[in-house]
């Protein structure tokens, strides 16, 4: 080997199951930010459709890129993992979805934090959920900043039942080779397992920006899973698999105990997992005890849904202003955003981050305006469309305008929204108002 190869410091591993519609788009939003210090790993589980050959067409034009293609005669779920940790030996392994798209930069953000920090064993982000179409639908966390887990009691709290979070996952690899693994015991994956293993044995670093679009559509596995399912039958199952993600996380504290990092675990760790467990268990023996007492069976999977919702997206015509609050349609729409409250006299108040999406047929200046919460003081926010640069203002409770330049379009366009010193209003000490608070939405003016 060359002396001046570059050695490789992280594996992305795409693992596709028929999916040939959407897996080319995830890979050329990777190709578009690659580094020369990451490789490829492509295994396609089992499809009977053409995912193999878009992947291999997707990368036959980037021979600088190092990749491993390879295709399973049959679905092994969860097994795929120690596939991975055989075709590759990089440290860190990024998780790429199939159906979703890596947002520009994502690689690189995520190399920096395990480069900053010797002790990072697992680095997620928050995301933009999107329609089967790309459409943007929501940003997924809305209030919360950047931070570091480390304390496990207070890692679990935080990340379980986040959906999106293992769709966004970076790991050392060592989360897996580290502990033992029976997939049999881990029915729904790596998803609700990492974030407690890394702040059991390191520190879990949460990126408050979105780096992925997590597409939306009826074969995702939550919602195969049932996770969004109000029929008793179908929440046995999705239960269940929290259950089985509580008793590997006592496995997992267990084993430690058992090794020479015993001295990493917390005193009372092991008691407060046996608990979580045992609560867990008995609201599933509840529900599972229902279904089979009305005569019910529990059902594997809910097919998911058939259809994705997407909140109304508002026209607003060329050269007129559209008012946010009660007495306009955007207002009434807006609140249905996610990060935008419900309409109020004359405005909607957004919280620490927030995203609508409306039309501007031909506009090519979109001027945004708002004003800050009076008992603040100065107030930042930045505003952006689509992927441009952010925009910012200060605010000290008065009406301010923000204007954004755009390229005409018959399309959607979407605006995010950031203001960082949102607050809680009862934090001000005189109510009880427990609404992340930022900033407030009064109007959008579209000029040609």
């Amino acid at each position: 080997m060359s002396s001046s190869a570059v050695v490789c410091r992280a594996s992305v591993v795409i693992s596709v199951y028929e999916n040939e519609r959407w897996i080319a788009q995830q890979i050329e939003s990777l190709l578009e930010q690659w580094r020369p210090d990451i490789d490829l790993v492509i295994i396609d589980d089992g499809s009977s459709d053409r995912s193999l050959q878009v992947a291999l067409d997707a990368i036959a034009t980037r021979p600088d890129v190092s990749a491993v293609v390879v295709r399973n005669d049959r679905r092994s779920g969860l097994a795929v993992i120690q596939q991975v940790l055989q075709l590759s030996k990089a440290e860190i392994i990024i998780q790429a979805d199939s159906d979703d798209v890596s947002l520009p930069g994502r690689l690189d953000a995520i190399l920096s934090r395990f480069d900053a920090d010797p002790e990072c064993k697992l680095v997620t982000s928050n995301a933009l959920r999107t329609s089967m179409e790309g459409l943007p639908i929501a940003i997924e966390d809305v209030e919360h900043d950047d931070c570091i887990l480390k304390d496990p009691f207070d890692a679990v709290s935080k990340i379980f039942n986040v959906r999106w979070i293992g769709a966004t996952s970076a790991f050392h690899r060592s989360l897996i080779e580290d502990f033992p693994l029976d997939t049999e015991l881990c029915p729904y994956g790596l998803d609700l397992i990492l974030g407690p293993r890394a702040s059991l044995v390191g520190t879990h670093h949460y990126i408050c920006e979105p780096l992925i679009e997590w597409r939306q559509h009826p074969r995702n596995t939550h919602r195969v899973e049932g996770a969004l399912s109000t029929n008793n039958a179908v929440k046995d199952r999705y239960l269940y698999l929290e259950l089985a993600a509580w008793a590997q996380r006592v496995r997992d504290i267990e084993h430690l105990l058992s090794t020479a990092s015993a001295s990493a675990v917390p005193e009372g760790l092991l008691e407060f997992a046996r608990a979580k467990f045992m609560h867990q268990f008995a609201e599933w023996s509840l529900l599972h005890n229902e279904v089979i007492s009305s005569g019910g069976q529990t059902a594997p999977t809910s097919g998911g849904a058939t259809a994705i919702s997407v909140p109304p997206i508002v026209t607003i015509a060329a050269n007129t202003t559209r008012y946010f609050g009660a007495s306009d349609v955007l207002g009434n729409a807006a609140g249905q955003w996610a990060g935008i409250f419900p309409p109020e006299d004359d405005w909607n108040w957004t919280g620490r981050r927030g995203l609508l999406v409306f039309r501007a047929p031909g506009a090519r200046t979109i001027r945004v305006t708002l004003s800050g919460l009076l008992f603040l003081g100065e107030q930042s926010v930045s505003l952006r469309i689509g992927g441009g640069d952010w925009v910012s203002a200060t605010l000290s409770g008065g009406i301010s305008t923000v204007t954004l330049n755009i390229e005409p379009t018959h399309e959607p366009i979407t605006l995010r929204i950031e203001a960082p010193s949102a607050v809680r209003p009862s934090q001000a000490g005189y109510n009880e108002d427990n609404r992340c608070l930022g900033v407030c939405l009064r109007s959008i003016e579209a000029i040609t």
